[in-house]
């Protein structure tokens, strides 16, 4: 059985008796019940959803299931033994790396335990190969003497082989990191 990601997902109470609320497969067209714990594009169905865009066929197939009509919300979780949903986050906020589904949040929190890094992003570049590859952009705390291998190396001790940054950017984009005014 997979690992329920605790640290980054959120109890919002049970859903019975709540709209049906499934999960997907990666990028499935079908809503069902997975075992608890299988991560999935959360999927619901009730009287109160809407049933469709009227008239627009394109965003209707973006926006449900086939066969059986679930709207997809855009959020990535799963429901529990209990029936208790967990968000986990945002399906656009993944990079898809040849199928793989790599959560960002995921690994700016690894990102941000590397010693020397005091802020990180990471984001999706175009791959040929994979469709999408791992970059990420860091801050180095003062003093901090931090390497593209260094960090690269603390990812590949943290996660798996395939979640570790094909690039680690130091400075270039450090003036665009959005900062609290």
């Amino acid at each position: 059985m997979a690992e329920k990601p605790q640290a980054i997902a959120s109890i919002l109470g049970n859903a019975a008796g709540a709209p049906a609320v499934a999960t997907t497969a990666a990028g499935g067209a079908q809503a069902r019940h997975y075992d608890p714990v299988r991560l999935g594009e959360v999927c619901v169905r009730d009287a109160n959803v809407m049933h469709g865009y009227v008239g627009n066929l394109g965003a209707n197939s973006k926006a449900f299931t086939a066969g059986a009509r679930w709207f997809r919300t855009g959020d990535q979780g799963y429901v529990d033994d209990d029936g208790y949903l967990f968000l986990a986050g945002r399906i656009k906020e993944l990079i898809n790396r040849g199928g793989e589904k790599i959560p960002l949040l995921e690994l700016v929190s690894v990102l941000l335990q590397c010693p020397g890094v005091a802020e990180a992003v990471s984001y999706a570049v175009r791959d040929g190969i994979y469709s999408q590859e791992v970059h990420a952009a860091v801050i180095p705390q003062s003093g901090a003497a931090l390497t593209e291998d260094d960090v690269k190396r603390f990812m590949a001790d943290s996660v798996a082989a395939f979640k570790v940054p094909k690039r680690v950017y130091r400075y270039i984009v450090a003036k665009h990191f959005a900062r609290p005014q």
